[in-house]
């Protein structure tokens, strides 16, 4: 996440799929939540929920939500109440 991280410090975090996009709500959680949107080996969607509850610097997993048919775009407005996926379906 673009300004959070200094240069030179990175982490890695496992998703399920293949990622082709993400959003990111700073309005939810402590520091932001992170939702990167893949496409499964099936064709399906998966959506895996990243959150920062301790600092910018150590994320964690925690959700992974599997969706029917292929995915098309993603998108966490105002305060995270909620999370608009556009699939195939």
């Amino acid at each position: 996440v673009q300004g959070y991280i200094e240069p030179g410090l990175t982490d890695s975090i496992h998703v399920n799929g293949h990622p082709v996009d993400m959003c990111f709500n700073d309005n939810t959680g402590y520091a932001g939540t992170l939702y990167v949107m893949s496409r499964t080996d099936s064709g399906n969607t998966v959506i895996t929920v990243i959150e920062f509850p301790f600092s910018h610097i150590e994320p964690e997993v925690v959700s992974v939500i599997s969706i029917e048919g292929f995915p098309r775009d993603i998108i966490a407005p105002s305060d995270g109440e909620y999370l608009i996926v556009l699939t195939s379906e």
